[in-house]
Formats: structure tokens, sequence, C-alpha cells
């Protein structure tokens, strides 16, 4: 059989390096990922950087086969695309060019409304904290009297894993650079916890492929922190999928209701607590495909989610 064709896309620029720029501490579950799509359901997944792809196909990628990262010169035309690439400025243009020639599980106007911070708290209101967005420190104090907690969030519009979120009394985040377009939301306090599951600072992430849960999973925060981010040290609790709090279950059917104009989805939410009433924080069009060692089990339930999914689009759409 033909293995199909499925190309992740990056930004790094790491033709030149022994292996392919994926973190150290990322590197075996990715090699996992390959492995089990190829073995398992006839997918070769290839990684590419944006800037490799001209008129149709990608004229080198990095793939990983028989244990070993390979580097292949020769053309490649996916049959679908996942877009791993973080979305900013100067690579919009190149992913419209890309992403409206294949099938994609991450298409550029999904990105754009569900990677951008704002277009979520617009879609949304009724089921997000306050938000503005500010460009420097001027706008910055403008707005800061319309927040009621007496911290804030300060976070880039665009953006994930927690990097750039800072959680600052309203004083010291006058005194913060602001640089380019900025979130400044009203800061939760979310250290009650998910009712009846556990108690503590979080958030609660699920993990959505077309309009099927695959994953569910609490992340706590590091010590002396608030970020629940994983790759800022905090640590996770899977939650079973038949045990999602129903409140978080009738909030993702208004999530899937707006957007059904995506044939073709992945994605992931993440919520808050206040009263016990689910509030969204976030939606990323690209979640996680490695976790801790520890969380071996979760890792390979989303990696399995994932190409259940994609076999599904690819042998579905075959010629």
């Amino acid at each position: 059989m033909k293995l199909k064709k499925i190309l992740m896309l990056n930004e790094d620029n790491d033709w030149n390096k022994r292996l392919p720029g994926i973190k150290n501490s990322q590197r075996e579950a990715y090699e996992f990922f390959y492995t089990r799509a190829c073995k398992e359901y006839g997918l070769e997944i290839f990684r590419a950087n944006l800037n490799w792809y001209k008129t149709g196909t990608f004229n080198k990628a990095w793939t990983y086969k028989d244990n070993v990262w390979i580097k292949l010169k020769n053309s490649i035309k996916p049959d679908i695309i996942m877009d791993w690439a973080f979305l900013n400025d100067k690579n919009i243009e190149k992913k419209r060019e890309i992403l409206s020639n294949f099938i994609t599980t991450t298409p550029l106007d999904l990105q754009l409304l569900v990677d951008d911070k704002l277009m979520t708290n617009m879609m949304f209101s009724d089921m997000t904290v306050n938000y503005f967005t500010v460009h420097n420190n001027d706008e910055l104090k403008l707005v800061l009297p319309k927040i009621k907690s007496s911290k804030v969030v300060l976070k880039p519009r665009f953006g994930a894993g927690g990097y750039g979120i800072k959680i600052l009394t309203k004083y010291k985040a006058t005194k913060t650079k602001i640089l380019g377009r900025t979130v400044v939301e009203e800061f939760l306090d979310s250290s009650k916890g998910v009712p009846g599951i556990y108690k503590g600072v979080h958030d609660f992430r699920v993990i959505i492929t077309g309009t099927k849960l695959i994953a569910s999973f609490i992340r706590t925060a590091a010590p002396g922190t608030k970020l629940c981010n994983v790759s800022q040290g905090g640590s996770i609790i899977p939650v079973p999928l038949n045990k999602i709090p129903q409140a978080i279950k009738r909030v993702l059917k208004i999530i899937e209701r707006k957007l059904v104009i995506f044939p073709y989805k992945i994605y992931s939410a993440d919520f808050f607590f206040k009263n016990q009433k689910p509030l969204l924080i976030e939606l990323n069009s690209k979640s996680m495909i490695s976790l801790p060692a520890e969380f071996f089990a979760l890792e390979s339930q989303i990696q399995y989610g994932y190409l259940d999914y994609l076999s599904s689009i690819v042998y579905k759409n075959k010629k």
C-alpha cells in the first residue's frame, strides 16, 4: 500500500543541523508519533520549513524512518498539512499561499480566529474574561481602570505555551514596556479548582479533532507561579473523557457551532472555573504532541487521536 503523506509545517531553519529543530525533551515523542503513523496507519509524516515550499511542492523535508532522522531532497507533495508554525505578520502570506493548495487541519482562517486572543473574546464574549488590546503604555493606562481585579494579565495577542505572559499588579503593569499588540485581561483567581475533580490553581484543557474530544486534562501551576503551562514548569492531571464536567461540554457545543464552517480542524480549548462556571481562556489551532515522560499514556492517547483523525481524512479523500 502506498503511504499517504502528512506534512507538518514549522518555522525552524534546521536544514544544516544534524537533527531537526525539535527540543531534545520532545524529540522522542515525535519519533513515536512518526513511527506509529507509518507502522499502524500507513501515514508517512514529514517536517518542513514554510520556505521550503515552491509552487505546489516542498523541495526538501525531514522524516523519521528506521530509528533515524533523514533529510529528503526530493520534491514532496503532501496529502494533508498540519501547520505547526506560529502565526505572525512575517509568515501569514506564505501560510496563505501554502494552505490554500492543500487539505489542512489548520486552515489559515481558523488560525486567525482561534489563535487571536482578541477574536476569541469577540466570538465568545459571554463566556470569557474581560479583554482589551493595547499597543503602547499610554493605551495601557487608559484600560487599567476598566479592569476590576487588582492584578492584570498581559500576554501577546498571538502566542502559545505561556511565553510572554505576565501576571502583575496594576502599578507594576504600568512600569512594563508594552511592545506591539498586547492583550490586557482581568486576572482570574482559579485557586478554588475544578468542582469535584481538583482544588487549586489550574486550567482545564480539552483537545478536539473535528468534532471529537480526544483528550482532557488539568494543567497545574509550577510552584511559586500562576502559569499553568507544562512548558513553564507546570504539571498535568489526566481527566477521563467521561469525567469532563457537563458545564464544559455545553460550552464546547457552542464553540463547535461557531467553527462548523471548517470541515477539518484540530484545536484545543482552555478553561478556568469561577464560581463553578467555566470561563474560556483561549483556543489554539495546534496543541501538544509531546508530554513529560511520566504522562506517556496521555501522550499516546493524544497522538492516536490525531492519527485516527488524519487517516480518516486522507483515506476518505483518496483518488
